[in-house]
């Protein structure tokens, strides 16, 4: 949201570069502003909404610019709980700015950003609670909203918008707290979101995939990710051997979605590499192994494409052929698969 229509708010951040080579006159004038945000939160009179965005908006500019902010939190919750966009955007980032994860007002917090991740009908609201869920992050806020999210994700028909900030939520309030996840429940869920059309999704879910892999390797929960590996090869199969398929918006010169190759390529290596240095010679396959993707993959990438004219690009196939090669070569060492 723009601020340029709060007039007071710009003169304020003209005084401020005015007095950029005068730390004391700075100071003047941070602490006259203050003493009037103070004076009008705690005025009788109730603020209406375009003062009180005004207001939280010059709070966010003086603690951005290094000095202490300690007061006007309920305002910035009011603005956190309004109806309007515009006031829960200045809601949200103040709270990620101003407000510590282990305070008591919390719980207020909480409520409100539980609220809005049930607004249906509002995509550009659940995407605003996603994004102070990660921003603000801590131990209470993810143990309040962490079933939630992963629901959004999971859910059938949650946008995609939603469901790739989902996704990164998710990895954010997994990084804190790993049981957030219960792996042997989500992971055909995620193998399922690999399959989805919306690219963008694809490469959000990528990225919690392999932080999955990194964080549950060698514990009990590691084999539960055998589900996913099949669905990211086949993938990885429609973006290599069939990138014309795709919109354009998606290449990069002739790679189609490099991000979410990066991410694949990173999870074959350490998964494979790991599951086969546990099991024994005479194991079964402990996942679905595509050998005729693999193989065209193979073929495609030792291959010179006609696009391919850059060193960029060149080492990009070379990246996926050597790869791929070292996944066969490791399931080798167990199976024969050709």
């Amino acid at each position: 949201m723009s601020t340029s229509k709060f007039r007071g708010l710009n003169v304020f951040i003209q005084d401020i570069r005015a007095a950029q080579n005068d730390a004391e006159k700075e100071r003047k004038r941070v602490d006259k502003e203050m003493a009037n945000i103070r004076q009008k939160f705690t005025s009788s009179k109730g603020l209406d909404s375009y003062n009180r965005k005004k207001y939280v908006w010059k709070m966010i500019f003086m603690f951005m610019m290094g000095y202490e902010v300690d007061f006007g939190h309920m305002e910035i919750i009011n603005c956190l709980s309004a109806q309007k966009y515009s006031e829960k955007h200045v809601g949200y980032v103040g709270i990620s700015l101003l407000l510590k994860n282990t305070d008591e007002m919390m719980t207020l917090v909480i409520n409100s950003i539980q609220q809005d991740l049930k607004e249906r009908e509002r995509d550009e609201v659940q995407c605003l609670a996603l994004a102070g869920i990660a921003n603000i992050g801590g131990q209470m806020l993810t143990d309040a909203v962490g079933s939630s999210v992963l629901r959004l994700l999971t859910t059938g028909n949650t946008p995609a918008v939603v469901r790739k900030k989902a996704a990164l939520t998710l990895l954010r309030l997994y990084r804190i707290d790993q049981t957030v996840i219960d792996v042997e429940e989500t992971a055909p869920r995620l193998s399922l979101l690999v399959e989805a059309r919306d690219l963008g999704v694809v490469t959000c879910v990528a990225s919690l995939i392999l932080s999955l892999c990194a964080k549950e390797k060698g514990g009990s929960r590691f084999q539960h990710l055998t589900n996913v590996v099949a669905p990211c090869i086949l993938r990885l199969a429609q973006l290599v051997l069939h990138r014309m398929s795709f919109a354009p918006c998606w290449m990069i010169l002739v790679v189609v979605l490099s991000f979410f190759h990066s991410f694949i390529l990173s999870f074959f290596h350490s998964f494979i590499s790991l599951t086969f240095a546990t099991l024994p010679p005479t194991a079964p396959p402990p996942f679905p192994f595509p050998q005729v993707h693999v193989h065209r993959i193979i073929y495609t990438t030792k291959q010179p494409h006609h696009g391919c004219k850059s060193n960029c690009c060149k080492f990009y196939n070379i990246s996926i052929h050597q790869t791929m090669v070292h996944c066969v070569h490791e399931w080798t060492k167990c199976w024969t698969v050709f």
